[in-house]
């Protein structure tokens, strides 16, 4: 009978406590749920390490959001439970008609008053103003803009895995769903119960293609504006 002989783990004894102070501070970035520091920690280590240690490195962390992934995969009927109920109370709030207020707003008196103040009517104040509210619309839009592209990307995965599931296992309940937007019904109340454990699972993908991923589109940025260069330890 044949062994499978496998690769043995090789790292420089010289660079095992870069490598244990490396995984450490992904821990606690990963603790604080802070998944943007994980991944530039773990690109800034990647890149000081050598070409023989950072890709064990490297695997180390994606070993750890892989059973992060798995734990989650366990939590399925609780978060099965809490989707059921926010559906719920979704479809509850949708049944309910909302009174058609008669009243004036706090905002509209607010409205008023700047209209009556003279200093506020001044032309060149108001020009001032709208100026100042222009350039930071601009730059609230081009952030906004970012970060909804980089939120796409984010649950590009769980969109997609949750999206195929529900084709292959639920053609029908899609169909209802589609038909339920398409003429702005309240939501069922089965929802959650269907959704929840295909969304769990998308969230473990998510988890895992995360930091296999964006860690070494980080480890190119770092390297392109020249933080390497500044380190004198990196070994490559």
């Amino acid at each position: 009978m044949t062994r499978m002989k496998l690769p043995r783990l090789k790292i420089p004894t010289k660079e095992l406590p870069l490598v244990a102070l490396g995984v450490t501070c992904v821990l606690v970035s990963g603790l604080v749920k802070i998944s943007v520091a994980k991944y530039l920690v773990i690109a800034m280590f990647f890149g000081i390490l050598s070409k023989e240690t950072r890709w064990t490195f490297w695997g180390f962390n994606v070993l750890i959001e892989m059973f992060r992934g798995f734990r989650a995969l366990l939590r399925t009927d609780r978060y099965t439970m809490v989707l059921d109920m926010a559906a719920r109370m979704g479809s509850s709030i949708q049944s309910v008609p909302v009174p058609n207020a008669t009243s004036p707003s706090a905002v509209e008196n607010f409205l008023v008053n700047i209209g009556n103040n003279p200093i506020l009517t001044n032309p060149v104040v108001v020009r001032v103003i709208l100026i100042i509210f222009t350039v930071f619309g601009a730059a609230l839009w081009v952030v906004s803009v970012l970060g909804f592209v980089v939120y796409i990307i984010m649950i590009l995965p769980i969109i997609c895995h949750l999206g195929l599931m529900l084709y292959i296992f639920h053609r029908d309940e899609l169909k209802i769903l589609l038909e339920v937007f398409s003429v702005h019904d309240p939501i069922p109340e089965w929802v959650g119960r269907l959704v929840a454990p295909y969304l769990i699972q998308g969230m473990a993908i998510q988890i895992t293609l995360g930091t296999a991923i964006f860690p070494l589109v980080f480890y190119r940025i770092l390297k392109r504006i020249g933080f390497y260069n500044r380190i004198p330890v990196v070994q490559s």
